[in-house]
């Protein structure tokens, strides 16, 4: 693999003659991956978002590439907030992973995100959220607990946010020892899709599982299925 020191002209210089989006994604992908450690690209990033030819479904990866290398949370919070209001799932998505880049350095993204609960937009989304931007858990626990078994679908956001919550997390015990305990998979719903794609998302679910029992002095050790 190649290490910052090696990479980062390589990056640079692709991400300044790209001619397509796709090929600037994936450089950015790289760089929020090097963070601040690249911040010699942040003039080619800065260009970029000030490009006013930029598409709204791009600006959101620039966003989060601005400020993996700048840490200039007031710049992109007006655009992680627009994107947490798209139809476009790419988009919504984007603005997601980045909120959770953020931490509490998006606390000024709780009003959103309290307002996605009240009209009962993706709640288990909106309360991951607004525990990662406020890190309180009177507002988000019951919600959280609820989706457990509303959307299955949404549980390894879920079980990520409860092992980062500590011993706030007690109430989910129950959940999480019978999701561990359970021979069939959370995302097995009889479909006929592929389900090799849904594999990383289960393990990484059974690893935060074993994160939330690890935290409370438990262990289970489940095999895959």
């Amino acid at each position: 693999m190649l290490q910052h020191t090696e990479s980062l002209p390589l990056l640079t210089r692709i991400l300044s003659e790209a001619e397509h989006f796709r090929t600037t994604r994936e450089v950015l992908d790289a760089l929020c991956a090097h963070g601040p450690q690249a911040s010699e690209a942040a003039p080619l990033v800065r260009r970029l978002w000030e490009d006013g030819a930029l598409a709204d479904e791009h600006r959101i990866r620039v966003a989060h590439a601005l400020w993996a290398l700048t840490g200039d949370a007031e710049r992109v919070l007006p655009v992680v907030r627009e994107n947490l209001r798209s139809r476009k799932w790419s988009q919504w998505y984007a603005a997601l992973s980045l909120t959770e880049a953020l931490g509490r350095s998006g606390a000024a993204l709780a009003p959103t995100f309290r307002e996605m609960l009240a009209e009962g937009h993706t709640p288990a989304r909106a309360a991951v959220g607004l525990w990662q931007v406020t890190g309180e858990t009177d507002e988000t626990l019951p919600v959280l607990l609820t989706e457990w078994s509303a959307t299955p679908a949404q549980r390894p956001a879920i079980a990520a946010c409860l092992a980062d919550m500590g011993p706030a997390a007690a109430p989910a015990l129950p959940l999480i020892r019978t999701e561990l305990a359970s021979s069939r998979r959370h995302n097995n719903d009889d479909s006929t899709g592929n389900m090799r794609y849904d594999v990383p998302t289960d393990v990484a679910l059974q690893k935060d599982c074993r994160r939330v029992l690890a935290g409370f002095g438990e262990r289970i050790d489940t095999p895959v299925r």
